[in-house]
């Protein structure tokens, strides 16, 4: 038997997160089926990252809602090739240093409810591997891509 899901104080469903996004739907056979996604949590994902000693211990996530993104470094899986990794270390600080400066890359965040410094802290960079690969990186001819909501960043080989 299947648990009803809690219930406010007048009966009804306490609404979903406005941080909640819903896919666009997609045809399978008749059935039509619909996505919903819930964003990582990134204060949550920012202690782990930072317990586990992946995120500098000198920085707490009020700084980095504040902008101090000083002591903020790329986290990236062990299989980053260098070349990667490299461009990764170096880009990582430039792009922290625009999203601060410029009020359109905060917009953005905004957007979706979202500090952009907590955000690009707290993501976690991949190497682009399997049919996404194909579709993201050679056809689409990106250089990184992510899915909205989601802590992981791919980076295609083009990123270096």
């Amino acid at each position: 038997m299947e648990a009803a899901a809690p219930r406010g104080v007048e009966g009804e469903r306490p609404p979903r997160p406005v941080s909640a996004l819903a896919l666009p739907t997609r045809q399978l056979g008749l059935v039509q089926v619909r996505r919903t996604v819930e964003p990582a949590d990134p204060d949550a994902l920012f202690v782990r990252l930072q317990r586990g000693g992946l995120i500098d211990e000198r920085i707490e996530v009020q700084q980095l809602r504040d902008g101090e993104t000083a002591h903020v470094r790329p986290i990236a899986s062990a299989a980053v090739p260098i070349p990667l990794r490299t461009k990764l270390g170096s880009s990582f600080g430039l792009a922290l240093k625009r999203l601060n400066s410029r009020g359109a890359c905060q917009d953005l965040f905004e957007q979706l409810h979202a500090n952009g410094n907590v955000m690009v802290a707290t993501t976690i960079f991949m190497v682009s591997e399997g049919e996404h690969a194909t579709r993201m990186c050679d056809r689409a001819g990106g250089a990184a891509y992510t899915w909205l909501g989601q802590p992981t960043t791919y980076l295609c080989p083009s990123f270096a």
